[in-house]
């Protein structure tokens, strides 16, 4: 996202891992980039384990593979 300023001499890009912060500071807006951090707004993520109960790990020819 590209965002504009009077204050800055030129857009800046908000980058993907990036967040806009705007804060009021004794009534002027201070505006920066900054990285993002997860927050209640992010819906929960189930950890993924591919290897977990229920799974099989097959080989190269299809078989399942049998850890001794």
């Amino acid at each position: 996202m590209r965002v504009t300023s009077g204050s800055w001499d030129g857009e800046k890009v908000i980058l993907r891992d990036q967040v806009l912060e705007v804060r009021n500071v004794d009534g002027r807006l201070h505006v920066a980039r900054k990285e993002r951090r997860p927050d209640e707004w992010d819906p929960p993520i189930e950890p993924d384990d591919p290897y977990g109960p229920g799974k099989s790990v097959t080989g190269h020819d299809g078989e399942e593979a049998i850890d001794d």
